[in-house]
């Protein structure tokens, strides 16, 4: 029993020793372990982006933590709460690369070292950004002359990410957006709101049809920028051009120069041509007109001068305007001014003149809108008219005379004058005045010696043909602005008459020849219009019918082929005396030869035109001497 008590004796002893022995042992781990306890690494780390959602941390220094097992990277978005990473890494390699980050978003990234059981405090954050991402290309549209729309493509950049607009005009010049819309020089930043989101912004300032080549960058929070995108090509619209000069200078020919406005004449702008004449059509690269729209360059058009067109009709209305295409070929909505024009006419052909008893009746083809047919005989005109005929009557008998005709088209052009037609009247015939008997001769006396010289017979006068009636001086209707022999005629006979005072016969209607009508008219009973009408006509080819009583040895009648009786007699007597008539007798009857002799006088004195008839002038004269 003893034994026993011993041994248990014994037994409790060694628990002791044992119990005491795990009691060192584990305060000896515990000492090691607070040894050991991970140390926080120091120093701020350095960060680099690498991409849109890649950054890298380094610069990590540490001492007697490097025989620690693990670094514990962190990842915060306000700088307390954090995403933490445990990595096993060797104690040689210090940094770390985030993946999987949001775009141009801020980071605040930090470092800390562990064993596994425990973590250190982490280092000083670093604070970083994410890269912007690179935009898609732009979406250009709604051109205008100066400017055009911009929409930015944002791609998966936040709304915090502000955003360059860049022009590559040339390889030489950039420009940029800037805050008014215009581009400028210096390089300016927006954000996706500023450009107009989803509905673009509108830009101006820019010339007219021109090419620009448009790109975009990002711009994250730490201002760094992205590539650009891919560039898109635009032009701006091209401008209305301006009033074309339409011309013609054939028949069938049209000359047209465009005015190309503010647009440039390089081969970036084409222009349309048009004509809405009588039909719609469109001028073609090889001069003619088509029904199908074609596009010129302004070289092709004559870069400045005239293009002549071809294949047109004589004497028809075009009516031209002119539409610009810029290099996108977009056409202006509108068409310039119009200018309008006629092509030529062609001169009247086929001219034919027949005579007639008392007249001449002309004829002739042609496509001018007026004709204008001259009496190159008389001086005389029948002013324009639209008619392809023209007669003229109370043309004496054995009468020549020569006519010409030409024409105008619609803008009043005049072609020249188709060659000249003659023809003469019918021969002259017997009249309806009573003959005068012929003188019978005297039979000469012969000599008496001493008393008186013998005189010579008188030969028996020549019995002159019936004389016909007189014939109408004036046969066309004479008003202001008519012009020619006729109414040079009528300027003689009103000064004959004492109503024309001018110095001189102009062979122009005007207001002085108005006004010496309108007192002849008077004169007469005749209502006072300034026309020379068929009553006055009348009155002015009959004037000396109501002539008064001659006083002796003096006229006061008018006195012209066809008049006759004693005032006659006494003309011839007159003009036989002062050397200028010469037929053998005295007859009474206004003939030929009386006119030549009156004719004669009237050169003498200086009576222009020498018209052969005895009017005021004439008298006045006569009664002076």
């Amino acid at each position: 029993m003893e034994l026993s008590s011993l041994q248990k004796k014994m037994s409790a002893s060694k628990m002791l020793v044992l119990a005491f022995l795990v009691g060192l042992l584990s305060l000896i781990l515990l000492v090691f372990n607070a040894q050991a306890a991970p140390v926080a690494p120091t120093g701020t780390p350095t960060t680099t982006v690498l991409t849109a959602q890649t950054i890298m941390i380094g610069g990590i220094t540490s001492g007697a933590s490097d025989s620690g097992l693990n670094w514990s990277f962190a990842t915060s978005l306000n700088n307390v709460t954090r995403t933490i990473v445990n990595v096993t890494t060797p104690t040689t390699t210090k940094q770390f690369t985030f993946t999987g980050l949001a775009t141009n978003t801020l980071y605040y990234l930090a470092v800390a070292s562990g064993d596994g059981a425990a973590t250190s405090s982490y280092a000083t954050s670093s604070a970083v950004y994410t890269l912007a991402d690179t935009p898609g290309s732009p979406t250009l549209s709604t051109a205008a002359v100066q400017g055009f729309k911009v929409t930015i493509n944002s791609s998966s950049n936040p709304s915090n990410t502000t955003y360059i607009v860049r022009d590559t005009v040339s390889s030489t010049l950039t420009k940029y957006l800037q805050s008014d819309q215009t581009w400028g020089n210096a390089t300016a930043t927006f954000t996706y709101a500023q450009l107009g989101g989803l509905s673009g912004t509108t830009t101006a300032g820019l010339a007219t049809n021109t090419l620009h080549r448009i790109s975009v960058a990002a711009v994250n929070g730490d201002a760094v920028t992205t590539t650009y995108s891919s560039t898109v090509d635009f032009y701006t619209l091209a401008a209305t051009p301006g009033t074309a000069t339409v011309t013609s200078s054939a028949v069938t020919t049209l000359n047209v120069t465009v005015n190309a406005g503010t647009n440039p004449t390089t081969a970036s702008t084409t222009f349309i041509v048009k004509d809405t004449g009588s039909t719609l059509l469109y001028l073609q690269s090889n001069g003619t007109w088509g029904s199908a729209t074609a596009t010129l360059t302004y070289a092709q058009l004559g870069s400045g001068s005239a293009t002549t067109t071809t294949g047109l009709t004589a004497n028809t209305l075009h009516t031209i305007s002119v539409a610009a295409v810029n290099g996108d070929s977009s056409a202006t909505t509108s068409y310039s001014t119009v200018a309008s024009s006629y092509t030529l006419a062609n001169t009247p052909s086929s001219v034919s003149l027949s005579a007639a008893a008392n007249g001449f009746n002309l004829t002739w083809s042609g496509d001018a809108t007026q004709y204008y047919v001259e009496d190159e005989t008389a001086g005389s005109n029948s002013g324009w008219i639209t008619a392809t005929t023209y007669s003229v009557g109370g043309i004496n008998c054995g009468t020549s005379r020569t006519f010409r005709v030409k024409g105008r088209n619609g803008d009043t052009t005049d072609t020249a004058f188709a060659t000249s037609v003659s023809a003469t009247t019918n021969a002259c015939g017997g009249g309806v005045a009573v003959a005068v008997p012929a003188t019978p001769a005297t039979p000469a006396t012969p000599a008496v010696p001493g008393v008186s010289p013998a005189v010579p017979a008188t030969p028996a006068s020549v019995s002159l043909p019936p004389t016909a009636s007189p014939v109408a001086v004036f046969v066309h209707t004479l008003r202001a602005g008519t012009r020619g022999g006729e109414v040079k005629q009528l300027q003689q006979k009103l000064r004959e008459l004492g109503f024309f005072k001018y110095s001189s016969n102009t062979g122009l209607f005007g207001a002085i020849t108005k006004a010496a009508v309108v007192s002849f008219q008077k004169d007469q009973g005749l209502t006072p219009s300034g026309v020379v009408d068929a009553a006055t006509r009348d009155a002015l080819n009959g004037v000396s019918a109501t002539a008064p009583q001659a006083a002796v040895g003096q006229f006061v009648s008018s006195l012209a082929v066809g008049s006759r009786g004693e005032e006659v007699r006494m003309l011839q007597a007159k003009l036989r005396e002062l050397g200028y008539f010469t037929y053998p007798t005295d007859t009474g009857v206004f003939g030929p030869a009386t006119r030549a002799a009156v004719q004669a006088f009237q050169r003498a004195q200086g009576l222009a035109p020498f018209p052969g008839f005895v009017g005021p002038g004439t008298r006045a004269a006569l009664n002076n001497l």
